[in-house]
């Protein structure tokens, strides 16, 4: 297959979006991040999605970069999405420092993580998964918000990314 998405590419789309949920945030009264996700489960509303995306990548990339322990939370204080989105600059900053700096060797090694079961996956596969992930919780997201009667920022499309041609 002669077509491919570079990291690159993905990594613009998802920052696109998540600078266009940001500022969505903050237009929104505090209560948005209350917004129900499902009725039970470890995601019971937006604020706990949101919070998940942002530590996922966070501890995604502290595997890419063998570094332990894992961070068990962001820290941050519900409603607060401006440090939250703050929480996702600074991982996506060494996220993307990580897929800068590391040799070939890093991106083409095994990786075993429990995951409930024992997983091995290369760090290549592991550094999609975080941008695919994300991508699929900012789509739960919005359903959520639209089912709670807000009307979330448009335009989410790969389509309509400025992030590739």
């Amino acid at each position: 297959m002669p077509l491919s998405l570079a990291i690159g590419e993905l990594l613009g789309y998802t920052s696109g979006e998540r600078d266009k949920w940001e500022q969505w945030f903050q237009a929104q009264p505090a209560g948005a991040v209350d917004a129900p996700v499902q009725r039970e489960g470890r995601f019971l509303d937006v604020w706990a999605l949101m919070d998940h995306i942002f530590l996922v990548e966070r501890r995604h990339t502290q595997r890419l970069r063998q570094l332990l322990p894992l961070a068990e939370q962001t820290g941050v204080a519900r409603p607060d999405t401006a440090a939250l989105f703050q929480f996702g600059r600074d991982a996506r900053h060494d996220f993307e420092d990580f897929l800068r700096t590391a040799p070939q060797q890093d991106l083409t090694r095994t990786i075993e993580v429990k995951f409930g079961r024992e997983m091995r996956f290369t760090a290549r596969k592991l550094a999609f998964h975080i941008l695919i992930h994300e991508v699929r919780h900012w789509a739960q997201i919005a359903l959520a918000l639209r089912c709670a009667g807000f009307a979330p920022p448009g335009e989410h499309d790969l389509i309509f990314a400025s992030a590739m041609e």
